[in-house]
Parts: C-alpha cells; structure tokens; sequence
C-alpha cells in the first residue's frame, strides 16, 4: 500500500515539475530539460523505495507450501505485502508439475512432521513459521512409578490471550492443584500427587478462562506394586535418622535387618519381617541375599578389611547396591574415598532445600548444622540438589552394582513436621535408584513420548538373545527389523488405532501396557516440536545446498551507485542550465 501511495505521489510531482520546464518562457534545451527532470525524480524514487528482486538462471518460479497449523490469514497477508500472486500448495498434495522450475519456496505453518522424507528440489525455503498458540508449550511426568511414589507433572504453558487463564489438575474426583497465568506471559508449572490406585491411571489438566475451555490433556500413569526388597543396615551407633528410616523401610513391607555397634565389640542387631539370623560378621552368603545394604561412614571404616572385600565384591560381581549416609569428609582408604569427595559448604548453619534433578519440586527446608555436599565427577549421575545446584545425592555405576552416596542429613525432620510426602519421596527415589535390579532379557523402548492415534511409532528392543525378539500389541503381531550396526537391537513400527491403554507382550510373555492419545491431543507441544524440528533441518539443508545447485540470488535492494550517479549528473544540468540562461 505504501509503494502505491509513494508511486501516486511521485507521478504528480513529476507532471508538476515537467508541467513548470514546459510553461518556461524560454525554450532552450526544453526535451534535456524534461528528460533530466524526469532521471532525477525516477532516480531519487528508487533509491527511497527500493524494490528486491528475485532471479534465477533455472527457474523464476516462487510458491508456497502450506503445512500443518497455517494460518491463512499470515499467507494473505505475506500477499499483500508482496504485492503478486503467488501460487499456493499443500505439502501433502505437492507434485512434480508442481516444483518444475521453482526458485523459492514459502514455507507456511509447522513445518515438516518427519524431515527424512522431506523430497523437495535444491533451492532456498524460506520458513514463515506459525506464532506460538496458547496452550501447554512443553510437558514432562513419569509414567510409570512405584507404589507410594509421587507422581510429578511439570512443564510450561503459554498464554497469549488479553485474559488470565487457570491451568488446573483433576481427577479421582478430586482438585489436586492449580495455577493462574496472567495474559500475554508464559510460566512454568508443577504439580504433585501420590496416586492410591495399583496398576492403570489417569488424571486430567484443563487450560481453562472463565467458563470456557481451552485446552483439556490427560495424564496417563501406571503404579507398580514395590518390590519387597531385603536391606541390611549397618550403623556405627544408634541415631534417630537411622531409627527412623528403619521403621519406614518396614513399614513400606521391606525385609530389614540392621546391625548397630552399641560398645567396643558389642553389636544391637534387630529384625522387621524377617526371622533372626545367626551371623557376626559380613559374609558373601549374607550379602548375596540382600538387595541393598545402607550404612554410615563410620561403620564402613570399622569394618575389617577382609568384609571390606566381600562388600565390594558383592557390589561389583553381584549387583548389590550401598546407600553411603556421609556426615563428614570420607576417608581415601577405601573403595568409596577413592571415587567420591565431599566438601563442607561455608555456612556451619543452614537451611537446605533440595530438588530432584532436572526438576522443580523443592521439598521443605532441613536446618543443618554441618552440611556437606558432593563434588562432581566423572561418571556420576546427581540425584538431588538444592537451589544452588550443589550435590547432596548422587550415584555411580560400580561393577554391576552402584554405589549412592547421601549427605543430606535430619530428613527424619520431614516426618516430624508431617511432611510425610517429602521424606517418601526422597528416600523412594534414592532406594529405587542403588538397589539390586533384576537383568532383563529383553527391553522395549517407544521413541515417542506422548504417541497419538493413526501416527507411527517407533519401538526399539535390545535382547541379550541371538533370536528374533517378539512383539504382539492389542493382538496383533508386530515384525521387528535388526539394525545393521549394533545386532543386539531390534526396530518395529505400529500405528495405533484406536485411542486408550494398549496391551504389549513381548518375547517371554512380559506385558506392559502404554497410552495412545486421541489426534488433535497435545497439539502446542506436537506443533512446538515440529517447528523447532524444521527449522534445524532447514538450517542445514541451507549450509548443505551449494550456489550452483541452486543458481538463485535475492538481489540487495536496488540502488546500485549508478542511480545516485544518474540523479547527480540530472541535477547539475538543471542547476547549469538554470545558471545561464
């Protein structure tokens, strides 16, 4: 609109002008005169308003393509902006007719869903992508945790509304949390729950504005019954931390035996679900029954040095787990030391509040009088930090064992306060992450988060067998494919069709079950995905496609010099002519 207006504008400057040169009395030079009147005003017209130019030796062809999530409103108005009729196509319905000598190509919407089979000719694609919507932006929970766990979902939502909306967790009949989000801003949220159910769950999260519903998402979970696992505790003397983690570890239905040293040479043994067992000392056969042992620096370091090796080797040759309670700097003598250092923090006098890593729960705050924290190495995985990132829980692979090291102390605290669900929480994931785990023979692994109906899936199995592994979901038999490069895997795709729970038994009859979202479920994070997707691939594609395949320029505006050259030289001859007549 504005070239047409300047154009307008112009062409009555310019008849003005001509109309002044051709009313002169004198007549001298009158056609050099209007012609350098009309190079002047042309020449001065281009240079402020400058038009780009496209070109092309192969073609000279420009279309858009229009994918998913488009708007048609930002494609009319990229047309009227351009000022030309451009020819529109949808990705899916695209032919070779079609792409015959094109030199640009519009791209509209989300972009491509899977760019490895992206067949589009070598020329530049310029990426018109949708803005961000309203709604769920990234989301992320366990979907399958064990009895007494907490369910965490957390993510982030966008609202670009002129309104607050309310984002709201529900199910069971009941509110679990929510959260407002003021208009035009987007904000991370976090909610926590401890389902009561075993087995199949769902719970809901509505993105809603007074009345009215923007976005409703499910949650799906399963709960698996906790495994009854068998801990031997040893303890240099008797505390309350240790007293009241014995009594929760028996409580929660595991076997406990706990062995406290109460004298010089004289030991408190006690049993929970468990019968008495006549042992003095550590043996092979002893550990070799126990899933996880938890003890304290101090019982480590009196322990002689002959059970020293059998805990190790237990550890490393049998898979058993050590939860170390560290209070204070470790000693180097041991196979501990060795891999793990602590550092006292500065402050003999803190209040600590500790997250999961990579997550934003924080549990209640822990005064501690002498905290410590573990410093980062090699090969370790942190498994609890506090709001400045320092390490009070952490685990490292030690054979076919692990070794987990804690430092964060008085978290017989959270009970006392009533904060049952933060004590459970901590100690559930530590417990979950050091014990013994059974080995699988075979391993299925979906390689999409939240899959949806009638969209591919891609499942990856790793086998410790030389047989073709078996795949079976909702009855019907899946044909898995080996990769060429690492034999023990194996690939299968499935295309759900129906919404709901689906049933898959692998090889050895195991069952497992996933969720399969209805089309159109979680489109923000489907669409948010597809654009960042894109974008990269295009990123490359553009590094990858040299001059001469393409053989396409986007001129720079056009004011090359000889424009400025041609209004000088106009303007000196008026001036001259002017000057002497």
């Amino acid at each position: 609109m504005m070239q047409i207006f300047m154009t307008i504008l112009v062409a009555l400057i310019l008849l003005g002008l001509v109309w002044v040169e051709v009313k002169r009395p004198v007549k001298a030079f009158l056609f050099f005169r209007v012609l350098a009147t009309v190079m002047a005003v042309v020449a001065l017209f281009l240079i402020m308003m400058p038009f780009t130019i496209f070109g092309s030796e192969k073609g000279k062809k420009v279309i858009i393509l229009l994918t998913e999530g488009y708007h048609q409103d930002s494609v009319n108005q990229f047309l009227k902006n351009e000022h030309q009729s451009i020819p529109q196509y949808d990705l899916n319905n695209i032919s070779n007719e079609s792409m015959a000598d094109v030199s640009t190509i519009h791209l509209f919407g989300n972009g491509f869903k899977d760019t490895n089979q992206v067949e589009l000719p070598k020329v530049p694609i310029l990426f018109h992508a949708t803005d961000q919507q309203t709604g769920i932006q990234n989301i992320h929970w366990q979907d399958n945790i064990v009895s007494g766990s907490t369910l965490l979902v957390q993510g982030s939502c966008l609202n670009t509304t002129k309104k607050p909306v309310k984002l709201i967790m529900y199910g069971w009949n009941q509110r679990i949390d929510s959260i407002e989000i003021g208009a035009g801003k987007q904000q991370p949220f976090s909610f926590a729950v401890v389902p009561e159910n075993v087995g199949r769950g769902i719970y809901h999260l509505a993105l809603v504005t007074g009345r009215d519903s923007i976005e409703k998402e499910t949650i799906a979970y399963q709960i698996q019954p906790a495994k009854a696992l068998k801990v031997l505790m040893l303890g240099a003397s008797p505390d309350f931390e240790s007293k009241f983690l014995k009594n929760w570890l028996a409580d929660f239905g595991y076997t406990v035996i706990t062995k406290t040293s109460v004298s010089k040479e004289k030991f408190q043994k006690t049993y929970s679900n468990a019968g008495q067992l006549n042992f003095e000392n550590l043996t092979a056969a002893l550990l070799d029954e126990q899933d996880l042992i938890i003890s304290d620096e101090a019982a480590i370091q009196a322990l002689p040095t002959t059970e020293l090796a059998i805990l190790k080797q237990a550890i490393a040759e049998k898979g058993n787990g050590l939860l170390l309670n560290a209070d204070s700097i470790l000693s180097k003598k041991n196979f501990i030391g060795e891999r793990i250092s602590l550092k006292s923090a500065d402050s003999n006098n803190a209040l600590i509040k500790v997250s999961k890593w990579g997550e934003n729960y924080y549990a209640a705050a822990i005064n501690l009088k002498h905290p410590y924290y573990i410093i980062e190495q090699k090969g370790m995985q942190p498994l609890y930090v506090d709001q400045q990132k320092r390490i009070f829980a952490a685990v490292s692979v030690f054979g076919k064992g692990k070794l987990l090291v804690n430092t964060l102390q008085k978290t017989s605290s959270w009970l006392l306060a009533a904060n049952k669900n933060d004590y459970r929480n901590y100690w559930t994931s530590l417990i979950n992450q050091v014990a013994k785990k059974e080995s699988a023979e075979e391993t299925w692994a979906s390689s999409i988060d939240l899959p949806r109906v009638n969209e591919s899936i891609q499942f990856t199995a790793q086998t410790n067998s030389s047989t073709v592994p078996q795949l079976s979901i909702q009855h019907q038999e899946i044909a898995a494919k080996q990769k060429a490069l690492l034999p023990s895997y194996w690939e299968a795709i499935y295309w759900p069709s129906e919404t709901g729970w689906q049933t898959m038994i692998g090889t050895n009859g195991a069952i497992s079950d996933w969720y399969v979202y209805p089309k159109g479920s979680w489109n923000t994070i489907y669409a948010n995905k597809q654009i960042s997707q894109t974008k990269a691939f295009l990123k490359n594609r553009v590094s990858n496609i040299s001059t001469k395949d393409a053989e396409w320029h986007q001129a720079s505006p056009n004011q090359p010099i000889y424009l400025f050259l041609i209004f000088l030289f106009s303007m000196v001859f008026l001036w001259v002519e002017r000057k002497f007549q």
